[in-house]
Protein backbone atom coordinates (compact mmCIF):
# COMPACT_ATOMS: atom_id res chain seq x y z
CA UNK A 1 0.00 0.00 0.00
CA UNK A 2 1.36 3.45 -0.87
CA UNK A 3 2.01 6.09 1.78
CA UNK A 4 -1.43 7.62 1.29
CA UNK A 5 -3.18 4.69 -0.34
CA UNK A 6 -5.80 4.35 2.38
CA UNK A 7 -7.18 7.86 1.78
CA UNK A 8 -6.86 8.87 5.42
CA UNK A 9 -6.87 12.59 6.22
CA UNK A 10 -6.32 11.92 9.92
CA UNK A 11 -3.96 9.54 11.71
CA UNK A 12 -5.27 8.54 15.12
CA UNK A 13 -2.46 7.34 17.40
CA UNK A 14 -3.37 5.09 20.31
CA UNK A 15 -0.93 2.94 22.28
CA UNK A 16 -3.14 -0.16 22.19
CA UNK A 17 -5.80 -1.12 19.67
CA UNK A 18 -7.14 -4.63 20.19
CA UNK A 19 -10.19 -5.51 18.10
CA UNK A 20 -12.86 -7.11 20.25
CA UNK A 21 -11.94 -5.33 23.50
CA UNK A 22 -14.60 -3.36 25.35
CA UNK A 23 -12.75 -0.06 24.80
CA UNK A 24 -12.76 -0.28 21.00
CA UNK A 25 -16.21 1.29 20.34
CA UNK A 26 -15.00 4.57 21.84
CA UNK A 27 -12.35 4.75 19.11
CA UNK A 28 -14.24 3.27 16.19
CA UNK A 29 -17.37 5.38 16.71
CA UNK A 30 -15.27 8.54 16.91
CA UNK A 31 -13.35 7.67 13.74
CA UNK A 32 -16.60 6.90 11.92
CA UNK A 33 -17.87 10.34 12.95
CA UNK A 34 -14.65 11.92 11.69
CA UNK A 35 -15.18 10.22 8.33
CA UNK A 36 -18.69 11.63 8.10
CA UNK A 37 -17.23 15.10 8.68
CA UNK A 38 -14.59 14.89 5.97
CA UNK A 39 -11.73 13.32 7.93
CA UNK A 40 -11.39 9.65 6.92
CA UNK A 41 -9.02 8.18 9.47
CA UNK A 42 -6.50 5.44 10.11
CA UNK A 43 -5.36 3.95 13.42
CA UNK A 44 -1.66 3.94 14.26
CA UNK A 45 -0.80 1.78 17.25
CA UNK A 46 2.08 -0.12 18.81
CA UNK A 47 2.66 -3.70 17.73
CA UNK A 48 3.01 -6.61 20.13
CA UNK A 49 6.63 -7.71 20.66
CA UNK A 50 8.05 -9.81 17.86
CA UNK A 51 6.55 -8.03 14.84
CA UNK A 52 9.21 -8.24 12.14
CA UNK A 53 7.99 -5.48 9.80
CA UNK A 54 8.76 -1.90 10.89
CA UNK A 55 5.14 -0.96 10.06
CA UNK A 56 2.51 -3.66 9.54
CA UNK A 57 -0.85 -2.99 7.89
CA UNK A 58 -3.53 -4.96 9.75
CA UNK A 59 -6.96 -3.48 8.91
CA UNK A 60 -9.91 -3.99 11.23
CA UNK A 61 -12.67 -4.48 8.69
CA UNK A 62 -12.84 -1.25 6.69
CA UNK A 63 -10.73 0.65 9.23
CA UNK A 64 -7.05 0.99 8.28
CA UNK A 65 -4.80 -0.01 11.18
CA UNK A 66 -1.01 0.29 11.23
CA UNK A 67 1.13 -1.34 13.90
CA UNK A 68 4.54 0.13 14.69
CA UNK A 69 7.26 -2.34 15.67
CA UNK A 70 8.79 -2.03 19.14
CA UNK A 71 11.28 -4.90 19.32
CA UNK A 72 12.78 -6.68 16.32
CA UNK A 73 16.05 -7.98 17.73
CA UNK A 74 18.94 -7.56 20.12
CA UNK A 75 19.57 -3.91 19.26
CA UNK A 76 15.97 -3.07 20.08
CA UNK A 77 16.02 -5.04 23.31
CA UNK A 78 19.05 -3.06 24.46
CA UNK A 79 17.46 0.22 23.41
CA UNK A 80 14.25 -0.71 25.22
CA UNK A 81 16.15 -1.54 28.39
CA UNK A 82 17.90 1.83 28.28
CA UNK A 83 14.65 3.71 27.56
CA UNK A 84 12.84 1.96 30.40
CA UNK A 85 15.37 3.08 32.98
CA UNK A 86 16.45 6.46 31.58
CA UNK A 87 13.44 7.79 29.64
CA UNK A 88 10.46 6.41 31.55
CA UNK A 89 9.02 4.23 28.78
CA UNK A 90 10.65 1.17 27.20
CA UNK A 91 9.59 1.71 23.58
CA UNK A 92 10.20 5.44 23.28
CA UNK A 93 13.28 5.08 21.07
CA UNK A 94 12.40 2.02 19.01
CA UNK A 95 8.82 3.05 18.19
CA UNK A 96 9.98 6.53 17.16
CA UNK A 97 12.74 5.05 14.96
CA UNK A 98 10.39 2.71 13.09
CA UNK A 99 7.64 5.29 12.82
CA UNK A 100 9.87 8.09 11.49
CA UNK A 101 10.28 7.21 7.77
CA UNK A 102 6.70 6.03 7.38
CA UNK A 103 5.23 9.12 9.05
CA UNK A 104 7.42 11.51 7.07
CA UNK A 105 6.34 9.79 3.86
CA UNK A 106 2.69 10.26 4.84
CA UNK A 107 3.28 13.95 5.48
CA UNK A 108 5.16 14.38 2.22
CA UNK A 109 2.17 12.88 0.40
CA UNK A 110 -0.32 15.02 2.34
CA UNK A 111 1.12 17.98 4.30
CA UNK A 112 -2.37 18.79 5.64
CA UNK A 113 -2.70 15.43 7.37
CA UNK A 114 -3.96 15.72 10.97
CA UNK A 115 -2.10 13.76 13.63
CA UNK A 116 -4.39 13.07 16.61
CA UNK A 117 -2.35 11.50 19.43
CA UNK A 118 -3.91 9.92 22.51
CA UNK A 119 -1.83 10.71 25.64
CA UNK A 120 1.03 13.19 25.73
CA UNK A 121 3.28 10.55 27.28
CA UNK A 122 4.32 8.11 26.09
CA UNK A 123 2.72 8.32 22.65
CA UNK A 124 3.02 12.07 22.22
CA UNK A 125 6.70 11.79 22.98
CA UNK A 126 7.06 8.97 20.44
CA UNK A 127 5.39 11.04 17.71
CA UNK A 128 7.40 14.17 18.55
CA UNK A 129 10.63 12.22 18.24
CA UNK A 130 9.47 10.61 15.00
CA UNK A 131 8.65 14.00 13.51
CA UNK A 132 12.00 15.47 14.52
CA UNK A 133 10.89 18.97 13.56
CA UNK A 134 8.98 18.00 10.40
CA UNK A 135 6.05 20.46 10.09
CA UNK A 136 2.72 18.81 10.89
CA UNK A 137 -0.78 19.61 12.14
CA UNK A 138 -0.77 17.92 15.54
CA UNK A 139 -3.24 17.50 18.40
CA UNK A 140 -2.55 15.61 21.61
CA UNK A 141 -5.31 14.40 23.94
CA UNK A 142 -4.63 14.35 27.69
CA UNK A 143 -6.20 11.45 29.56
CA UNK A 144 -4.82 11.73 33.11
CA UNK A 145 -2.21 9.03 33.39
CA UNK A 146 0.07 11.15 31.24
CA UNK A 147 0.00 14.43 33.23
CA UNK A 148 -1.38 13.69 36.71
CA UNK A 149 0.45 12.09 39.60
CA UNK A 150 -0.61 11.43 43.22
CA UNK A 151 0.75 13.47 46.10
CA UNK A 152 0.80 10.49 48.45
CA UNK A 153 3.64 8.63 46.76
CA UNK A 154 1.43 5.88 45.33
CA UNK A 155 2.14 4.56 41.85
CA UNK A 156 0.01 6.08 39.12
CA UNK A 157 0.73 7.27 35.63
CA UNK A 158 3.92 8.66 34.17
CA UNK A 159 4.15 12.26 35.32
CA UNK A 160 5.84 11.38 38.58
CA UNK A 161 8.94 10.42 36.59
CA UNK A 162 11.44 13.25 35.97
CA UNK A 163 12.21 11.93 32.47
CA UNK A 164 8.51 11.89 31.58
CA UNK A 165 8.08 15.44 32.82
CA UNK A 166 10.91 16.58 30.54
CA UNK A 167 9.27 14.83 27.60
CA UNK A 168 5.90 16.39 28.42
CA UNK A 169 7.34 19.90 28.28
CA UNK A 170 8.80 19.16 24.85
CA UNK A 171 5.52 17.72 23.60
CA UNK A 172 3.57 20.78 24.72
CA UNK A 173 6.09 23.04 23.01
CA UNK A 174 6.02 21.06 19.76
CA UNK A 175 2.33 20.18 19.26
CA UNK A 176 -0.10 22.53 17.55
CA UNK A 177 -2.98 22.00 19.99
CA UNK A 178 -3.47 20.29 23.34
CA UNK A 179 -6.89 18.76 24.04
CA UNK A 180 -7.45 18.01 27.74
CA UNK A 181 -10.59 16.01 28.36
CA UNK A 182 -11.34 18.01 31.51
CA UNK A 183 -10.29 21.29 33.15
CA UNK A 184 -8.20 19.42 35.73
CA UNK A 185 -6.01 18.24 32.85
CA UNK A 186 -5.84 21.72 31.35
CA UNK A 187 -4.51 22.96 34.66
CA UNK A 188 -1.93 20.17 34.68
CA UNK A 189 -0.81 21.07 31.13
CA UNK A 190 -0.42 24.70 32.14
CA UNK A 191 1.74 23.53 35.02
CA UNK A 192 4.08 21.97 32.48
CA UNK A 193 4.39 25.27 30.65
CA UNK A 194 1.86 24.61 27.89
CA UNK A 195 0.85 27.98 26.35
CA UNK A 196 -2.80 28.70 27.19
CA UNK A 197 -3.64 29.54 23.57
CA UNK A 198 -2.88 25.93 22.61
CA UNK A 199 -5.30 24.42 25.15
CA UNK A 200 -8.87 23.48 24.20
CA UNK A 201 -10.93 21.35 26.61
CA UNK A 202 -13.06 18.78 24.78
CA UNK A 203 -14.62 15.98 26.87
CA UNK A 204 -14.18 12.34 26.02
CA UNK A 205 -16.76 10.60 23.91
CA UNK A 206 -18.86 7.79 25.33
CA UNK A 207 -20.03 4.86 23.21
CA UNK A 208 -23.56 5.13 21.88
CA UNK A 209 -24.21 1.75 23.48
CA UNK A 210 -24.58 3.53 26.82
CA UNK A 211 -27.37 5.84 25.65
CA UNK A 212 -30.88 4.45 26.14
CA UNK A 213 -33.16 4.56 23.13
CA UNK A 214 -36.58 4.16 24.78
CA UNK A 215 -38.50 6.28 27.31
CA UNK A 216 -36.13 6.86 30.22
CA UNK A 217 -38.71 6.79 33.01
CA UNK A 218 -39.96 3.38 31.90
CA UNK A 219 -36.42 2.08 31.56
CA UNK A 220 -35.47 3.26 35.03
CA UNK A 221 -38.54 1.69 36.62
CA UNK A 222 -38.06 -1.65 34.84
CA UNK A 223 -34.31 -1.68 35.60
CA UNK A 224 -34.94 -0.98 39.25
CA UNK A 225 -37.45 -3.80 39.57
CA UNK A 226 -35.13 -6.25 37.83
CA UNK A 227 -32.08 -5.19 39.86
CA UNK A 228 -33.86 -5.48 43.20
CA UNK A 229 -35.02 -9.00 42.31
CA UNK A 230 -31.62 -10.04 40.93
CA UNK A 231 -29.74 -8.85 44.03
CA UNK A 232 -32.43 -9.80 46.55
CA UNK A 233 -32.89 -6.25 47.84
CA UNK A 234 -35.99 -4.72 49.48
CA UNK A 235 -38.48 -2.66 47.50
CA UNK A 236 -37.53 0.54 49.35
CA UNK A 237 -33.78 0.17 48.77
CA UNK A 238 -31.78 3.27 47.84
CA UNK A 239 -29.03 2.37 45.40
CA UNK A 240 -25.63 3.99 45.06
CA UNK A 241 -23.46 2.86 42.16
CA UNK A 242 -19.75 3.26 41.48
CA UNK A 243 -17.37 1.57 39.08
CA UNK A 244 -13.95 1.60 37.49
CA UNK A 245 -10.68 -0.20 37.82
CA UNK A 246 -10.53 -1.16 41.49
CA UNK A 247 -7.32 0.52 42.57
CA UNK A 248 -6.47 3.00 45.35
CA UNK A 249 -6.79 6.27 43.38
CA UNK A 250 -10.44 5.51 42.68
CA UNK A 251 -11.18 6.27 46.35
CA UNK A 252 -13.66 3.45 46.86
CA UNK A 253 -12.37 3.10 50.43
CA UNK A 254 -13.44 6.71 51.08
CA UNK A 255 -16.95 5.92 49.87
CA UNK A 256 -17.09 2.85 52.12
CA UNK A 257 -16.03 5.03 55.07
CA UNK A 258 -18.87 7.44 54.22
CA UNK A 259 -21.53 4.71 54.16
CA UNK A 260 -22.29 4.61 57.92
CA UNK A 261 -23.25 8.30 57.84
CA UNK A 262 -25.42 7.67 54.77
CA UNK A 263 -27.09 4.70 56.45
CA UNK A 264 -27.81 6.78 59.55
CA UNK A 265 -29.93 9.10 57.39
CA UNK A 266 -31.15 6.54 54.82
CA UNK A 267 -31.18 3.09 56.44
CA UNK A 268 -32.12 1.16 53.29
CA UNK A 269 -29.09 2.28 51.25
CA UNK A 270 -26.98 -0.23 49.31
CA UNK A 271 -23.76 0.30 47.35
CA UNK A 272 -23.15 -1.50 44.06
CA UNK A 273 -19.52 -1.59 42.94
CA UNK A 274 -18.17 -3.12 39.74
CA UNK A 275 -14.94 -3.12 37.79
CA UNK A 276 -11.76 -5.15 37.30
CA UNK A 277 -9.49 -5.63 40.29
CA UNK A 278 -6.00 -4.15 40.27
CA UNK A 279 -3.35 -5.32 42.70
CA UNK A 280 -5.68 -7.01 45.16
CA UNK A 281 -7.53 -3.77 45.96
CA UNK A 282 -10.89 -5.56 45.95
CA UNK A 283 -9.76 -7.87 48.76
CA UNK A 284 -8.71 -4.86 50.81
CA UNK A 285 -12.11 -3.26 50.22
CA UNK A 286 -13.91 -6.44 51.25
CA UNK A 287 -11.91 -6.49 54.48
CA UNK A 288 -12.78 -2.83 55.13
CA UNK A 289 -16.46 -3.48 54.43
CA UNK A 290 -16.46 -6.47 56.82
CA UNK A 291 -14.70 -4.50 59.56
CA UNK A 292 -17.40 -1.83 59.36
CA UNK A 293 -20.19 -4.42 59.45
CA UNK A 294 -21.36 -3.48 55.94
CA UNK A 295 -21.05 -6.82 54.17
CA UNK A 296 -24.78 -6.93 53.35
CA UNK A 297 -24.79 -3.30 52.22
CA UNK A 298 -21.99 -3.42 49.66
CA UNK A 299 -22.41 -5.65 46.63
CA UNK A 300 -19.29 -6.40 44.57
CA UNK A 301 -20.50 -7.15 41.05
CA UNK A 302 -17.10 -7.93 39.52
CA UNK A 303 -16.29 -7.07 35.92
CA UNK A 304 -19.39 -6.45 33.82
CA UNK A 305 -19.55 -6.46 30.01
CA UNK A 306 -20.64 -3.22 28.34
CA UNK A 307 -24.08 -4.60 27.63
CA UNK A 308 -24.47 -5.75 31.24
CA UNK A 309 -24.02 -2.34 32.87
CA UNK A 310 -27.00 -0.30 31.69
CA UNK A 311 -29.59 -1.96 33.92
CA UNK A 312 -27.59 -1.13 37.05
CA UNK A 313 -26.87 2.44 35.92
CA UNK A 314 -30.57 3.03 35.29
CA UNK A 315 -31.63 1.39 38.56
CA UNK A 316 -29.38 3.52 40.76
CA UNK A 317 -30.43 6.60 42.69
CA UNK A 318 -26.95 8.14 42.49
CA UNK A 319 -23.62 7.57 40.79
CA UNK A 320 -20.78 8.24 43.23
CA UNK A 321 -17.23 9.02 42.06
CA UNK A 322 -14.91 9.39 45.08
CA UNK A 323 -11.64 9.39 43.09
CA UNK A 324 -8.58 11.02 44.59
CA UNK A 325 -7.00 11.35 41.14
CA UNK A 326 -8.81 10.80 37.87
CA UNK A 327 -8.46 12.48 34.49
CA UNK A 328 -12.19 12.33 33.78
CA UNK A 329 -14.26 9.28 34.83
CA UNK A 330 -16.42 7.76 32.15
CA UNK A 331 -18.71 6.07 34.68
CA UNK A 332 -20.40 9.35 35.57
CA UNK A 333 -21.33 10.01 31.94
CA UNK A 334 -22.61 6.47 31.47
CA UNK A 335 -24.80 6.86 34.56
CA UNK A 336 -25.89 10.35 33.54
CA UNK A 337 -27.08 9.03 30.19
CA UNK A 338 -29.53 6.92 32.20
CA UNK A 339 -30.72 9.92 34.22
CA UNK A 340 -28.72 9.08 37.34
CA UNK A 341 -27.27 12.15 39.12
CA UNK A 342 -23.57 12.26 40.02
CA UNK A 343 -21.74 12.96 43.26
CA UNK A 344 -18.07 13.44 42.36
CA UNK A 345 -14.90 14.27 44.20
CA UNK A 346 -12.87 17.18 42.90
CA UNK A 347 -10.05 14.67 42.44
CA UNK A 348 -11.94 13.50 39.34
CA UNK A 349 -11.95 15.54 36.15
CA UNK A 350 -15.69 15.09 35.76
CA UNK A 351 -16.33 17.25 38.86
CA UNK A 352 -15.98 20.50 36.90
CA UNK A 353 -18.58 19.31 34.42
CA UNK A 354 -20.91 18.17 37.21
CA UNK A 355 -20.85 21.72 38.58
CA UNK A 356 -21.20 23.37 35.18
CA UNK A 357 -24.18 21.24 34.13
CA UNK A 358 -25.88 21.06 37.54
CA UNK A 359 -25.58 17.28 37.26
CA UNK A 360 -25.31 16.60 40.99
CA UNK A 361 -22.71 17.60 43.56
CA UNK A 362 -18.94 18.10 43.56
CA UNK A 363 -17.23 17.65 46.92
CA UNK A 364 -13.64 18.07 48.14
CA UNK A 365 -11.35 15.13 47.54
CA UNK A 366 -10.88 12.72 50.46
CA UNK A 367 -13.60 14.48 52.50
CA UNK A 368 -15.74 11.67 53.88
CA UNK A 369 -18.13 14.01 55.68
CA UNK A 370 -18.73 16.16 52.58
CA UNK A 371 -19.26 13.05 50.47
CA UNK A 372 -21.86 11.61 52.85
CA UNK A 373 -23.60 14.97 53.17
CA UNK A 374 -23.93 15.40 49.39
CA UNK A 375 -25.31 11.87 49.02
CA UNK A 376 -27.79 12.37 51.87
CA UNK A 377 -28.96 15.73 50.54
CA UNK A 378 -29.77 14.37 47.09
CA UNK A 379 -31.44 11.25 48.47
CA UNK A 380 -33.62 13.39 50.76
CA UNK A 381 -34.60 16.18 48.34
CA UNK A 382 -36.61 14.87 45.39
CA UNK A 383 -36.79 18.23 43.64
CA UNK A 384 -33.00 18.63 43.85
CA UNK A 385 -32.61 15.06 42.59
CA UNK A 386 -34.84 15.78 39.58
CA UNK A 387 -32.83 18.89 38.69
CA UNK A 388 -29.59 16.95 38.99
CA UNK A 389 -30.99 14.12 36.88
CA UNK A 390 -31.84 16.56 34.10
CA UNK A 391 -28.36 18.08 34.38
CA UNK A 392 -26.75 14.65 34.21
CA UNK A 393 -28.66 13.90 31.01
CA UNK A 394 -27.46 17.21 29.48
CA UNK A 395 -23.87 16.44 30.49
CA UNK A 396 -24.07 12.96 28.98
CA UNK A 397 -25.49 14.42 25.78
CA UNK A 398 -22.46 16.72 25.49
CA UNK A 399 -20.28 13.58 25.50
CA UNK A 400 -22.08 11.88 22.63
CA UNK A 401 -19.64 10.91 19.93
CA UNK A 402 -21.16 13.24 17.35
CA UNK A 403 -20.88 16.29 19.57
CA UNK A 404 -17.29 15.47 20.53
CA UNK A 405 -16.40 14.91 16.87
CA UNK A 406 -17.90 18.30 15.97
CA UNK A 407 -15.76 20.02 18.61
CA UNK A 408 -12.59 18.26 17.47
CA UNK A 409 -13.21 18.97 13.79
CA UNK A 410 -13.69 22.64 14.68
CA UNK A 411 -10.36 22.46 16.50
CA UNK A 412 -8.66 20.91 13.48
CA UNK A 413 -9.93 23.69 11.25
CA UNK A 414 -7.90 26.25 13.17
CA UNK A 415 -4.58 24.42 13.00
CA UNK A 416 -1.84 25.36 10.60
CA UNK A 417 1.29 23.35 9.94
CA UNK A 418 3.94 24.03 12.54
Amino acid sequence: MSAAGDGAKLLYFTAAYRPGSMAIPVHTELLAAFGERGYPSAIVTLAPPGQREPIAYVPDGDLPVYRVAISRGLRDRLANRYARTRLGYPYLLTAARYLRPWLRARLAADPDLILQVEMAFPLGAVVRRALGGTPARTVVTLHGGDVLWPDDGSAYGYAGLPAARRELRRVFAAFSRVRPMAPILARAAAGFGCPPEKIAVVPLNVSEGFYPTGPLAELRAASRRATLVELGLPADARLLITSGRVLPIKGFDILVDALPAVLAAHPTTYLLLYGPDRGGTTDALRAQVAALGLTERVRFLGTLPFDGQGRFLAAADLSVIPSTLDGFNRHGIEAGAHGTPIVASTGAGIADFVRDYGAGRAVPSRDTVALATAINDLLADRAAWERASAGAIRLADACRTGHVADALVALYGGIGRG
